[in-house]
């Protein structure tokens, strides 16, 4: 009896235990593998906005101009100048601040290597802050870009005209 659990029972339980371990090993590496690859995909099709200067766009024939506003009444003029690099085709949906969000009056695709620009008409109501950008990708994929806005005052202290500039991007881990 003694013979049979060392030479049968013993190496079974080891070769079972040895197996169950190698297969989890397996099962952990398969699911690590898509989720790396599934990351590179998502990287691979990120867009990517980055800021131009006016001066350098308004000469270009392929430009893109979207046009954003409130519903109601408006005063100020928001812009910024922008190029979507080589990583992705860019969909914007809209953009939001901390009173007011504006949508678009047409569609706001902007294909890979191009340049556009955006003109929003500010609310009376706007506080100009926290200005974010949401868009997607091709496959899904939601992101908002943070902005900075530079103000221009008028002579009486007014807000007249407020340029856009894009800051951090971050993923919105959700699809439509």
């Amino acid at each position: 009896m003694t013979e049979w659990i060392t030479d049968v029972l013993i190496p079974l339980i080891s070769a079972i235990i040895g197996g169950g371990l190698t297969l989890a090993g397996v099962i952990v590496t398969i699911k690590w593998e898509a989720k790396q690859k599934k990351q590179e995909e998502i990287e691979k099709v990120k867009p990517i906005i980055i800021n131009t200067d006016y001066d350098n766009t308004k000469q270009l024939k392929s430009y893109l101009t979207f046009e954003f506003a409130t519903a109601g009444d408006t005063c100020t003029r928001i812009f910024g100048c922008f190029k979507n690099t080589d990583n992705g085709i860019l969909f914007i949906d809209y953009i939001e601040s901390d009173s007011n969000k504006y949508e678009s009056f047409a569609d706001s695709t902007v294909d890979k290597n191009s340049y556009f620009s955006i003109n929003m008409y500010a609310g009376r109501d706007e506080q100009f802050n926290n200005f974010k950008i949401y868009c997607h990708d091709v496959l899904g994929n939601k992101y908002y870009y943070d902005t900075l806005l530079m103000l221009n005052r008028n002579q009486d202290g007014l807000v007249d005209e407020c340029m856009l500039r894009v800051n951090n991007c971050h993923r919105i881990h959700k699809k439509y």
